[in-house]
């Protein structure tokens, strides 16, 4: 049969047992699916978002002002990304946050400020002037009491009452005294203590009634009040005074020319009011940074937190209209160094309450920032910066004047305390004389006159003010007087606003470090104190200062130092950037921005800044921003970026079922034996393989490209060509199934292999999980070991196609050979490759661990079997071994003449089989002929070499030596003719459990050679004879045992086999059963050699034409079955039966007696019968114990006696009952004597008390075991070893042996080794009480405890699954959370613009023509320029060498130009550059 015919008949079979496991076959191809079901519908929910172009703000760095620097460090906390240019992108503007409440409040303040030194207001000095004028004209102004000229409800008296110590009558006599406001008008330059303690002063002011002796009492009281309580007096008349009644209508109408004056006046004041007033109305800062401040109170920070940190973004940042306020999201799923400062690292707890070093607000306000996750995370990213240390060394005078340069910036903060302070001193100046001057009561009293009113409006008709908005500005509402919503702001609310704003501004800064500064005297020490700073993030940077000469007082001419920072503030210096690139700008402020939200490139302005200022001694205008490249459109595909990570993984437990399954199917044929016979059959090894990976990587691709598919229509793969995919899916399917062979040749049961199988498979994926946290540290060669391990090389090939997909490009076959990661040499092609290669080393393991651990059914070979020469040149192992001569003694008499008149069928001749392993004689020298038309019983005991003649017969295993002839072809070169007419029945059914009968008889007739036409042709008439006619369409697995083995036997016969071996075809199957198979094989017995091996010795004889008998390799007997019996048996067996009313007793002396009296007699029968008589398996009776009568003694004594006088062999063998047994010789049927006996016998039946009797031959079971006890079947093997002589008596033994058990032959001596129905139970004759009740059951539970118990200390599997594999995997775990990349030091990294790679400077000059830009232009662009790499070798350097195009060497150096740092435009660099 063809090879390809036998691959369609086993694909067939596995395609039909697919077919027919629906269940089994969905799961397989849905299940792969499954899985990314749930992943298109996350997908759908996480669509990719196309990005506009996003605008970074720039960073201020330190030298471009203090307040852009701070606001940059705040606002850019995140790194926003606009859609538009950016304010700072515009030419001629830098700045971004000029809209901030905090830059207008700056503003706003330079314009006060500027007020205050440059305006006069001359306004005033008029209307004064004009006052004064009109109170020198007689009775311009009246004298009128004290208490007229107070407002109604006045609180003056009160107050003198209670605060003035002065009784009411003296309150009294004050308020009736009469005042004369003219001269209150003209005024006096003496205090007012001063004044009432002058009598003669005082009487000038005052007229009091009673006399002169009333007036020095109120004098005298007067002047006793403290200087404060005159003064608090004085201020509450005068902001109580009622004008109205000064300036009435009467004295200012008989005034004409003194009124228009004031009314010139109040308008010329009125308009400088109003100019001031919109002026300061226009700075709308303070009233803003007022408002936003309230919302930053303890109580509205904790009430509404969200509005809070709005209030705080735009006090620092303002409004920009596209959208600065909101804060976007931040790419959580990149970085986790957000969670520290989130305060998840437990290191932020500090008590605030136990540091004297911090005021109360400030302690308020951290907690509050600490209080909000939004600002916290301002908060936690810019405390290093404003309350961190910035260490030094060496702390030399040199070192000192330059980091006192670097701490100007932050003295600067200085001034806001300054500013509180001058406010402090000359605010209570200004409420005062706002609230309690007469020129502003007046002015207000004036501005409510209608008739100067009238005027001052037409003077303010082209302004929005007037007279009446005028006098409510100047207005003081009493305290707790509720404000109106909508009220315009009066003078009070600007000064509370512009108080609050001050004091606030100065409270914070107070909560900053101004001196951020700490030298240490090495670098050592420097090390140790940041690491007590870091504890509680109060470390911003170390600087270290390389100096010649340390001790030198002045810096050298190149100064070289180093930035020390906490390894988690800035970039990694082992990782100059990312080597795989994705889409987006490298924006992360944790991740990408390091360098800028560290603070790292701040120290690097500050201190270069400072170096440039001592060594030049000019002090630099200029300041630096640093500006990111704008980012065009692109698509930001967050599921994609995550599924780079999952995908590997999801890819994998995608086939877990199908790797299962194919283990499982690999390992149930080998375990039920299905592998085996097929073999015998002629099918290859290599041809089952075969089939099994083509049937299964079969629904393996087609699940791979439904997957594909559902990949891109779910938008999870959009970019990737699908056939590359599939390409890629098809090489990891290949070594996926060879790795499922090689894992099934380490189980023999199906279920097990299938649930350990999927752990293997799995486990093998995890080494991948470590190659992704080791991913920096290895290279190609590293990555290409691991990938030895297929899962591994598919989890590379996963993540380059995912990352791909991340970048928009896809796999595609141009990019088959190029990685996604820069740098990386290990490619798509290079995974796919070793996914092949990985399918060639399991396929050779899996052939070698079969060979040499073939299971329970195979033989073995050693280990070595590939470095022999006779494997590879088709030469049994075995060839070559000693091989032991043949036996020197063989009993021809047990072997009968070969009949001449039949065709020979089998011929075995001088087979020597050896197994290589522990080189074990299994056949020796075996010569056995089978004959066409006969049924030849082949028997043996267990390890006779049945199984291995059997399988050397049927070319299942070669033959060490020797040959077995079947129909004249030589096993050893014709083998595959021989199988198309031969035909095995294993011991075991071969039957696949979902085939039909029918199916079974087609599929083995196909594979034995015969064509589909043959096979439908004898089908009919094979399943009838067997009676599985009405099952045809029957799966076996519903078949009985019975109806299974006749099917196993009908394939035995299919395709008209002529040479039949059967093993054991009756075994376990019921009687009646047993009867059909008998029938079958005598039914078609004819033109067949068949071939039967039973332990059934009665199906032997009945069947067997003849029977061979082997034992240990060699044949002992073979003939006929009368022949054996007439060689190797016993003789006859007479059974006479008593009459009744003959007693019988035991038979112990008159037949030991009898036997002895007759042993001289026997001597002529020896010859006949070599081996010792055995015992028959019916032989055991129950003896009578009772007395026996002289009578039945004399009857059985004389029937002995008569067989003896006809032939002299017989003796007496068992009397039992009414019966006795004697035992005949062989030759008394030869020479007639037992026709002669038997005659006399039944003429004297009644004289010898003899009822009946009957004649038996010896049994096929007594001359089985004989053979089996000559050879020593039992007997030790080491005493075998010492006594070769006992396995091969000789005749004369043999004959002493007989002689020496002629007293116990037969079936008497086994009744003295086998129990009595009569037996006792126990000693007393009673058995025990059984247990009822709860006794009962605890005994039970006792005894199934105590049983399990021995299973599970004795069952290794059981404690290996439920003790050491658990244990074995928590292991495994923590091993891998142990082996972690080790955290190591971080070299050191000089900062160069060529470590990048090629780099390319962008300049612009935003004022052309300016001659300072000029020069700083030809200064930057002249020689060396902008990235020359190539320089000079400085003395005392180690600089790299680098070769000029003559091929010279040329020194490269780090030197950091100083003019650099004065860069006046913003100068445009990669993100790279600045990360």
């Amino acid at each position: 049969m063809g090879f390809f015919q036998k691959l369609g008949l086993l694909l067939w079979k596995n395609i039909t047992y697919r077919r027919r496991n629906k269940i089994q076959l969905i799961i397989e191809l849905l299940w792969p699916l499954f899985l990314f079901v749930i992943l298109i519908a996350v997908r759908h929910s996480h669509p990719p978002y196309k990005q506009s172009q996003c605008h970074f703000p720039n960073k201020a760095l330190p030298s471009a002002g203090t307040l852009p620097w701070i606001q940059g460090i705040i606002c850019n906390i995140n790194n926003p990304c606009f859609h538009s240019p950016t304010p700072g992108e515009t030419v001629g503007q830098v700045g971004n946050f000029d809209n901030s409440i905090l830059s207008r409040l700056f503003v706003d303040a330079q314009t006060v400020l500027s007020y205050s030194g440059n305006q006069r207001f001359p306004g005033f000095q008029d209307l004064m002037g004009s006052v004064q004028r009109l109170g020198e004209i007689p009775g311009a102004w009246p004298n009128l009491p004290v208490e007229e000229y107070l407002r109604a409800n006045e609180t003056f008296s009160s107050f003198l009452l209670t605060n003035g110590s002065l009784s009411p009558v003296t309150v009294s006599q004050l308020l009736k005294a009469r005042l004369n406001f003219q001269v209150v008008l003209a005024g006096s330059e003496l205090q007012l203590k001063d004044l009432v303690c002058n009598a003669s002063m005082l009487g000038r002011f005052l007229t009091v009634d009673g006399g002169e002796a009333a007036m020095n009492d109120l004098q005298t009281q007067l002047c006793n009040m403290s200087a404060d309580v005159l003064k608090e007096a004085e201020r509450i008349f005068l902001s109580q005074l009622d004008l109205s009644k000064l300036l009435t209508r009467e004295r200012l109408m008989a005034n004409a020319e003194d009124l228009r004056d004031i009314s010139l006046a109040v308008m010329s004041v009125s308009q400088e009011m109003a100019v001031l007033i919109d002026d300061f109305s226009s700075l709308s800062s303070f009233a803003d940074m007022s408002a936003a401040l309230s919302l930053l109170s303890p109580a509205n920070r904790s009430a509404l937190p969200r509005e809070s940190f709005r209030a705080f973004s735009r006090i620092m940042c303002g409004h920009p209209e596209i959208g600065g306020e909101r804060i976007p999201s931040l790419n959580w799923y990149e970085d986790n160094d957000i969670k520290s400062f989130l305060g998840k690292n437990g290191t932020e707890d500090k008590d605030l309450d136990h540091d004297n070093n911090t005021t109360p607000f400030c302690k308020s306000l951290i907690h509050g920032l600490e209080s909000n996750p939004l600002s916290r995370i301002v908060w936690r990213g810019i405390k290093p910066l404003f309350i961190g240390k910035l260490l030094y060394t060496p702390d030399t005078p040199a070192v000192q004047e330059v980091m006192k340069e670097v701490n100007k910036p932050f003295e600067d903060l200085q001034i806001l305390q300054e500013l509180n302070e001058a406010w402090m001193e000359v605010g209570p100046r200004v409420k005062y004389y706002m609230e309690n001057s007469l020129e502003i009561q007046l002015l207000q009293d004036l501005l409510k006159r209608p008739e100067v009113a009238v005027l001052v409006n037409l003077r303010l008709e082209n302004t929005t003010w007037t007279a009446s908005r005028i006098a409510r500005f100047l207005s003081t509402s009493p305290p707790g007087t509720p404000k109106r919503p909508g009220a315009p702001p009066n003078w009070l609310d600007i000064y509370n606003n512009l108080g609050h704003t001050i004091s606030t501004l100065a409270q914070v800064s107070e909560c900053f470090s101004l001196n951020k500064l700490e030298g240490l005297d090495t670098e050592g020490q420097m090390v140790d104190r940041a690491l007590e700073l870091l504890e509680d993030r109060q470390f911003w940077a170390g600087v270290v200062f390389l100096l010649p000469n340390s001790s030198s007082p002045n810096l050298p001419p190149h100064v070289k130092y180093k930035i020390r920072m906490d390894i988690d503030d800035v970039t990694r210096t082992n990782k100059i950037k990312d080597r795989f690139w994705d889409p987006g700008p490298a924006a992360d402020p944790f991740n990408d921005m390091r360098y800028i939200w560290g603070g790292f490139v701040y120290v690097q302005d500050l201190v270069e800044r400072a170096v440039s200022r001592i060594l030049t001694g000019v002090q630099q205008t200029t300041g630096i921003y640093i500006q990111q490249m704008p980012y065009p459109c692109y698509v930001d595909d967050v599921f994609l970026r995550v599924l780079n990570r999952s995908l590997p993984l999801f890819m994998t437990l995608a086939w877990i079922y199908s790797v299962a399954m194919i283990i499982k199917g690999v390992v149930y044929e080998k375990e039920a034996r299905l592998k085996e016979t097929m073999r015998i059959m002629g099918l290859g090894t290599g041809t089952l393989w075969l089939s099994w990976f083509i049937s299964s990587i079969v629904p393996f691709l087609v699940s791979a490209g439904l997957l594909i598919a559902m990949l891109k229509v779910g938008d999870i793969l959009p970019y990737s060509d699908p056939l590359v995919v599939f390409f890629f899916l098809t090489a990891f399917a290949t070594a996926t199934i060879m790795q499922c062979f090689l894992i099934s040749t380490f189980f023999s049961k199906a279920n097990l292999a299938a649930a350990c199988g999927g752990l293997i498979y799995f486990g093998l994926y995890l080494p991948y999980v470590l190659c992704v946290a080791w991913r920096d540290r290895l290279n190609t060669t590293y990555k290409v070991i691991a990938s030895f391990l297929s899962p591994v090389a598919f989890g590379f090939g996963c993540e380059y196609f995912s990352q791909y997909e991340e970048q928009g490009v896809g796999i595609q076959w141009y990019n088959l050979h190029s990685s996604p990661v820069q740098g990386d040499s290990y490619n798509f092609t290079t995974s796919i490759v070793m996914l092949y290669v990985d399918a060639f080393i399991y396929a050779t393991a899996a052939w070698y661990i079969e060979a040499v651990f073939p299971g329970e059914y195979g033989i073995p070979r050693p280990w070595y079997f590939i470095f022999q020469i006779n494997y590879w040149g088709g030469i049994p192992l075995e060839a070559g071994m000693p091989i032991p001569p043949a036996p020197g003694e063989q009993d021809g008499d047990h072997i009968e003449p070969e009949p001449d008149n039949l065709v020979l069928g089998v011929s075995v001749r001088n087979l020597v089989k050896i197994y290589k392993k522990g080189a074990k004689l299994a056949v020796n020298h075996l010569n056995l002929k089978f004959y066409e038309g006969q049924i030849t019983s082949f028997l043996g005991h267990n390890g006779a070499g049945k199984t291995t003649t059997i399988s050397v017969l049927t070319g299942l295993f070669p033959p060490t030596s020797g040959t077995v002839y079947i129909k004249g072809m030589d096993i050893r070169h014709d083998m595959d003719i021989i199988r198309r007419t031969l035909g095995v029945c294993p011991q075991h059914n071969v039957l696949f459990d979902i085939l039909t009968v029918e199916e079974h008889v087609w599929f083995y007739g196909c594979l034995k050679g015969l064509s589909e036409a043959e096979v439908k042709a004898e089908m009919d008439t094979l399943l009838e004879d067997v009676g599985l006619l009405h099952k045809r369409h029957e799966q076996t697995k519903n078949l009985s045992g019975g109806m299974q083995r006749k099917l196993s036997v009908a394939i035995a016969f299919v395709g008209g086999s002529k040479v039949v071996v059967l093993d054991e075809p009756t075994a376990g199957v019921d009687p009646y059963s047993r009867r059909g198979i008998w029938d079958l094989l005598l039914k078609y017995r004819k033109d067949r050699t068949i071939i039967l091996s039973t332990h059934y010795m009665d199906e032997a004889e009945l069947l067997g034409d003849r029977i061979a008998i082997i034992s240990q390799g060699k044949l002992c007997c073979y003939g006929s079955p009368l022949f054996l019996k007439s060689r190797l048996g016993s003789g006859y067996y007479l059974t006479v039966v008593k009459r009744e009313g003959l007693e019988t007793s035991t038979p112990s002396s008159t037949s030991i007696c009898t036997s002895n009296s007759t042993s001289n007699s026997t001597s002529n029968s020896t010859s006949t019968s070599k081996l010792p008589p055995l015992k028959d398996s019916e032989s055991s009776m129950s003896e009578d114990t009772g007395l026996g009568s002289e009578e039945s003694n004399s009857y059985l004594a004389a029937l002995l006696s008569l067989a003896q006088q006809h032939i002299p062999g017989a003796r007496l063998v068992e009397e039992s009952g009414r019966e006795a047994v004697l035992n005949l010789p062989q030759t008394a049927a030869k020479d007639s004597s037992l026709a002669v006996f038997l005659a006399e016998l039944d003429q004297r039946l009644s004289e010898l008390g003899v009822s009946s009797y009957g004649l038996s031959d010896s049994t096929l079971e007594e001359i089985f075991l004989r053979v089996a006890e000559e050879t020593g079947v039992d007997a030790d093997p080491e005493l075998q070893a010492e006594s070769p002589s006992r396995q091969q008596p000789s005749a004369g033994q043999r004959v002493e042996r007989q002689d020496a058990e002629e007293p116990e032959t037969g079936r008497k001596r086994l009744r003295k080794q086998e129990p009595q129905e009569t037996d006792l139970l126990s000693g007393d004759g009673r058995g025990g009480v059984p247990l009822t009740g709860w006794w009962l059951t605890w005994q039970q539970l006792r005894a199934l405890f105590i049983k399990r118990w021995l299973y599970a200390r004795r069952s290794r599997r059981g404690f290996f699954a439920q003790i050491v594999l658990p244990a074995v995997f928590v292991l495994i775990a923590l091993l891998f959370s142990l082996i972690v990349p080790p955290f190591g030091k971080y070299p050191s990294l000089q900062l160069q613009p060529w470590m990048y790679g090629e780099q390319f400077t962008f300049f612009s000059n935003d004022a052309p023509g300016n001659p300072a830009m000029e020069n700083l232009l030809e200064a930057l662009l002249d020689q060396p320029g902008f990235g020359t790499k190539c320089m000079e070798k400085e003395d005392n350097s180690t600089i790299p060498v680098c070769e000029d195009e003559r091929g010279g060497p040329v020194h490269a150096t780090a030197v950091v130009l100083f003019q650099l740092a004065d860069v006046q435009q913003r100068q445009l660099e990669q993100t790279q550059t600045v990360s």
